[in-house]
């Protein structure tokens, strides 16, 4: 009789780690998480105008963006795409002598949906430039709007240039970033 318990106890030790398996329908799974995808083609438009030294500041920046297909990160997701546009930055003093440079712009970009409310874009070419103009549009960090796109804050710094005449080294405005669709 004995014996026969010994069977009858691992049977039923056998069948119930069965029910514990993660092949069980009777797991319980933590919910999926559907991240927001951000429309293919966009606009980011951002406008920065303020003060620094008795110096007026007014930069702009906008570039339409088309996305390739998203690659799933561990936490998010990501987009590799193409960016083109222009940006803006002027100073002026109060006797109305400044600078104004308005490069247009072009490149990869990378854009990470890393959950419900944050993205980041991303422009490669940006970092390591040398100049905190082109250092502060390598990185926008944003959250969701109510719109339902993402928007940010941005600096607009210096092209820290000091050459032939032409200065630009100081005075930061901050300003802020939006997706739009048109």
């Amino acid at each position: 009789m004995r014996g026969i318990s010994v069977h009858v106890l691992f049977a039923a030790l056998f069948l119930l780690s069965g029910g514990c398996s993660d092949d069980s329908p009777n797991t319980v799974k933590p919910p999926e998480i559907t991240l927001p995808i951000p429309p293919q083609n966009f606009f980011v438009n951002a406008g920065a105008v303020g003060e620094d030294q008795d110096l007026s500041i007014d930069c702009w920046y906008s570039i339409v963006v088309d996305l390739g297909h998203p690659a799933e990160l561990e936490l998010g997701k990501e987009y590799a795409g193409s960016f083109s546009g222009e940006a803006r930055r002027t100073v002026l003093a109060q006797d109305g002598s400044g600078i104004s440079l308005m490069p247009l712009v072009a490149g990869e970009i990378i854009v990470q949906v890393l959950s419900q409310d944050s993205i980041e874009l991303y422009i490669p070419i940006n970092e390591g430039s040398g100049s905190r103009f082109w250092e502060n549009l390598a990185l926008f960090k944003g959250r969701r709007s109510g719109d339902g796109l993402w928007e940010g804050q941005w600096n607009c710094a210096p092209f820290d240039l000091n050459e032939g005449g032409w200065v630009d080294t100081v005075g930061i405005a901050v300003g802020n970033w939006k997706i739009d669709l048109e």
